[in-house]
C-alpha cells in the first residue's frame, strides 16, 4: 500500500510478552497479505486481475473482497459520487498512477491533461457502471477501460481486518495505524493529534511551526482517518496538484485542506474522509446529516478564520452527531511527530 503500518500493544504483567509479540507479528503479516491482494500496481494482485478481466466477463472474487467492493459502492451512492472506486482512469490522466507504476512516465513538471483526455476518462468513471452480483459473488465492468482503485479505502480495510484478528486473540488494548493517516484505537482510549496542514503544504504561507496541531481526538474502540490533498501532490505546469480527484468534474479537489472522520469502522472512516475532501464544506454538511456512518468529522478549509489566529490559519469546522470527539487545539499550542495524526 506504499506506506508503513505499525501496531502498539501494551500488555499487563500477567500477559506473556511472547503472546503479545506473536499477535503484533500476525497483524503485520495479515496486512502484508492484503497488500498483495489489493494493490493496484502488482500484476499478480486480485485487484489487477479484476481490472484486466471484468469487462470481458464477470470475475468471481472471494467473499471478503466482494463485501469490500460492495461497501465502497454503497459509500459512493451515499456520498453522491464524491467517493468512487472507479476513479482510476482520471487518476491516471493526472499522472498519479504513473508515480508508482513507472517513474519514467511521471516527469517532474507534467502537462495539464487535455480536456478531451479527461472527457474520455470520464466516460468510464461512475459507480453505475460497476455490476455486482451478490449471489454469484462476481464483479463486472459495463465499459471497456474501467479501472478500480482501492487506494482511498485499502488502509482502513487492512486495519479492520487487523482489529478482528486482535480481538479473536483476546487483545483488548492496542493502537494501529497505516501511514499515520488511518488509525484504530482498541481499548480504553488513545489520544491522537492532527496536524495543521498549513505547515505541510508547499506554496502556502507558513506562519506557525509545521508541527503544530489543529485538533486532537481520543479513540475508544473507534477509528480515525485523515485525508488531505497534500499527501501525494505533484507539479502540473508548475502548480502543485493534490491527488484527490473529484469524479464528477475530473479535477483535483481544492476547497478542503484536510478532512478527518471518526467512525466505528476504519474502512468507512477511510472512505468518508476521502469523500468529504472531494465534496467540499457545504455538501459535506448535507452528506453527514444523511448518513449514520460518521460519528464526527473535522474539516480544515482554505477559508481563513482570523479569529482563531493572528496569522490567517485555515478555517476549522466540526460536524457530525458527536463533534466533541474532536478537541480543537488553541493557536500556537501543541506539536507532534511525523505524519498526519500522531499518538498524543
Amino acid at each position: 500500500m506504499g506506506t508503513r503500518f505499525e501496531v502498539l500493544i501494551p500488555y499487563p504483567e500477567e500477559e506473556p510478552e511472547l503472546h503479545v509479540r506473536a499477535c503484533a507479528e500476525a497483524v503485520l503479516d495479515e496486512i502484508a497479505l492484503l497488500d498483495r491482494q489489493l494493490s493496484l500496481f502488482r500484476k499478480d494482485s486480485y485487484l489487477a486481475h479484476i481490472n484486466r478481466n471484468a469487462f470481458v466477463g464477470p470475475v468471481r472474487v472471494d467473499p471478503q473482497l466482494f463485501e469490500l467492493i460492495a461497501t465502497c459502492r454503497a459509500v459512493g451512492l451515499a456520498s453522491r459520487g464524491a467517493f468512487d472506486i472507479t476513479v482510476g482512469p482520471l487518476m491516471r490522466c493526472w499522472g498519479f498512477h504513473a508515480l508508482q507504476e513507472d517513474s519514467a512516465d511521471s516527469p517532474a513538471n507534467a502537462i495539464h491533461p487535455a480536456q478531451d483526455e479527461l472527457a474520455r476518462a470520464a466516460t468510464v468513471v461512475g459507480g453505475h457502471l460497476l455490476r455486482l452480483d451478490r449471489d454469484a459473488r462476481t464483479v463486472m465492468f459495463e465499459r471497456e477501460g474501467m479501472r478500480l482503485d482501492l487506494g482511498g479505502v485499502a488502509k482502513g480495510y487492512a486495519l479492520d481486518r487487523a482489529l478482528d484478528l486482535l480481538v479473536e486473540e483476546g487483545v483488548s488494548n492496542a493502537l494501529l495505524h497505516g501511514g499515520t493517516s488511518t488509525v484504530a484505537g482498541l481499548g480504553p482510549g488513545w489520544k491522537i493529534g492532527i496536524r495543521d496542514p498549513r505547515g505541510l503544504v508547499a506554496q502556502r504561507p507558513v506562519c506557525a511551526p509545521s508541527m503544530r496541531l489543529v485538533a486532537s481526538a481520543r479513540l475508544r474502540n473507534r477509528t480515525l482517518s485523515v485525508s488531505a490533498p497534500h499527501g501525494r501532490e505533484r507539479l502540473v505546469e508548475s502548480t502543485l496538484v493534490g491527488h484527490l480527484v473529484d469524479p464528477a468534474s475530473g479535477t483535483p479537489a481544492k476547497e478542503i485542506l484536510l478532512a478527518a472522520v471518526i467512525a466505528r469502522s476504519a474502512t468507512l472512516a477511510d472512505a468518508w474522509s476521502t469523500a468529504l475532501v472531494v465534496a467540499g464544506v457545504d455538501r459535506s454538511r448535507e452528506l453527514i446529516d444523511a448518513t449514520k456512518e460518521i460519528e464526527a468529522a473535522l474539516l480544515v478549509t482554505t477559508t481563513p478564520e482570523p479569529s482563531r489566529s493572528g496569522c490567517g490559519v485555515a478555517g476549522v469546522v466540526r460536524l457530525g452527531p458527536r463533534p466533541e470527539l474532536f478537541e480543537l487545539v488553541p493557536a500556537g499550542a501543541g506539536s507532534g511527530g511525523a505524519g498526519g495524526p500522531v499518538p498524543g
